[in-house]
């Protein structure tokens, strides 16, 4: 077997972990980010969730105003930041994001997804909204938070698709 740094390349991985780590996005993060560590690359895992007092600060902020706080451009703002400060700090060639987290690292930048938000908001329509993969929200904040993920994925170097049918 080769060494992780055989090839050279150093992957950030990015990702909003739950409270339980492993479980988060049906676990799929966690299976991806062990399958790319088992290449002969460096991983290094990039942390972008809030803490518990800054979980608990943003929740308070968007209570009123019945908006999921994960979704907030303050929430994002800092997520990217944290993304970006990460990256830089730890050399990355590029770095690999998931779920809905879709913004530049400031390096070649790849979201693998199975659902965004537009999608969500086209299907909102035509299915149970509680049958959505998105937090509750308006009809009008899911289309904002569609818009600005579209957004950023002109920033992005690709998206990387999970399933047939989103990427069709």
């Amino acid at each position: 077997l080769s060494s992780p740094q055989a090839s050279g390349i150093h992957l950030g991985f990015s990702c909003g972990w739950w409270r339980h780590q492993e479980s988060t996005w049906s676990y799929t993060p966690a299976n991806f980010l062990r399958a790319l560590r088992s290449q002969p690359v460096k991983v290094t895992s990039i942390e972008t969730q809030r803490s518990i007092p800054v979980w608990v600060a943003l929740a308070l902020i968007y209570r009123p105003i019945k908006a999921p706080w994960n979704y907030s451009f303050l929430n994002q703002m800092l997520a990217k930041r944290s993304m970006r400060s990460q990256a830089a700090a730890a050399g990355c060639d590029a770095v690999i994001t998931t779920a809905d987290e879709t913004f530049y690292a400031g390096v070649p930048t790849f979201a693998y997804q199975d659902m965004n938000f537009e999608v969500a908001r086209q299907y909102s329509d035509v299915i149970d909204r509680r049958l959505l993969a998105t937090q509750p929200t308006s009809d009008s904040h899911l289309r904002k938070i569609a818009e600005r993920q579209s957004e950023q994925y002109l920033g992005l170097s690709g998206v990387l698709s999970m399933s047939h049918w989103f990427r069709d």
